[in-house]
């Protein structure tokens, strides 16, 4: 436990007045000066006896750069506490330094800048006595953690990254089973116009499995910062392979995601690729990938069997510059 400034100020001003008490016998000073000395004893042994004050943090939906989002801290307990959340290189608006009356709900709009996984969490909390006059650093296990998606491009279907993953015989090799109404992160490909046109709703063409499994393998390698290169260009064929409606496995320097589909899988991939950075994978991965990438100084290649595409060619043919939202 330590003085306040306050606590410091008051604590001086009992000390001089004790010794012009003494000194000079004035009652008046001695009269401020004990309640000052009963409200230090009082605030010491309060805040002694108070429990811990608790966080309670609500991790926000992840997102990609560009957007802004709410943090969100609940602080339960009794008296005042003091919490600081410094700025984080990435995001901003997520600075905190507030003193604040137990309980009390913190709240703060940031906007996310970069690819990463943002670990926010307050290590310790500043707690005071009832007046302010005395503290002590109380550690917190606080878990707030912002996931940032790396970029991703909306590519129109005469790209030739779409061309080589999305090819129309992807549905042909399958059977038509039904329609049904669309759902959030259906493929658009599998919409039924046709049907669609009759109602209100999209309809979408469900296929029974053919027995056979496509699974498109994507190896991700980087230079040192050129990451969010690297994790953009393999978030980007990711989605074009799952919106076909193929299997997809990936593998990057600090991490790797089975082969798998659907949207739970979709979220585990961007994960992954907002956390991972620079480096290599192993050769013999490399050499069995369907899709590589190598992103260095020099740019960012994709290469698919013997055709060799740029993330700035990705980016010229995008319909939009823009990120696409990511659905959580």
């Amino acid at each position: 436990m330590r003085l306040t400034h306050r606590g410091k100020a008051v604590a001086l001003f009992v000390g001089l007045a004790v010794v012009l008490g003494w000194q000079f016998g004035s009652r008046a000073l001695n009269a401020v000066a004990a309640p000052l000395a009963v409200a230090l004893l009082a605030g010491t042994a309060q805040l002694y006896r108070a429990s811990p004050p608790e966080i309670e943090s609500f991790d926000p939906e992840p997102g990609v750069p560009g957007q802004t989002t709410k943090l969100s801290l609940a602080l339960h307990g009794d008296g005042i506490a003091t919490i600081v959340l410094p700025e984080t290189e990435g995001i901003t608006g997520g600075r905190i330094d507030a003193t604040v009356r137990l309980p009390y709900t913190l709240e703060r709009t940031v906007e996310r800048h970069r690819r990463g996984v943002y670990d926010l969490g307050p290590d310790t909390i500043r707690q005071q006595g009832p007046l302010g006059l005395i503290a002590r650093e109380v550690d917190i296990d606080a878990d707030l953690t912002l996931v940032v998606y790396p970029r991703t491009y909306q590519l129109p279907r005469e790209s030739a990254l779409v061309r080589r993953l999305a090819d129309d015989d992807t549905a042909e090799r399958q059977e038509f089973d039904r329609l049904r109404e669309y759902v959030r992160g259906d493929p658009l490909r599998n919409i039924h116009w046709k049907s669609s046109a009759k109602g209100k709703e999209f309809m979408i063409m469900e296929f029974a499995s053919s027995g056979e499994t496509e699974t498109v393998t994507i190896a991700g390698s980087a230079a040192s910062d050129c990451a969010d290169e690297m994790a953009a260009a393999a978030a980007t064929t990711a989605e074009i392979a799952l919106e076909a409606g193929l299997t997809v496995e990936l593998v990057v320097p600090d991490g790797s995601v089975g082969a798998g589909h659907g949207k739970q899988h979709r979220q585990e991939l961007l994960s992954t690729l907002a956390r991972t950075g620079s480096g290599a994978v192993p050769d013999k991965v490399v050499a069995d990938a369907d899709v590589v990438i190598r992103s260095d100084d020099d740019g960012t290649e994709i290469r698919i069997d013997d055709d060799v595409l740029t993330l700035e060619q990705l980016r010229g043919s995008a319909t939009a510059l823009e990120a696409v939202e990511v659905a959580p």
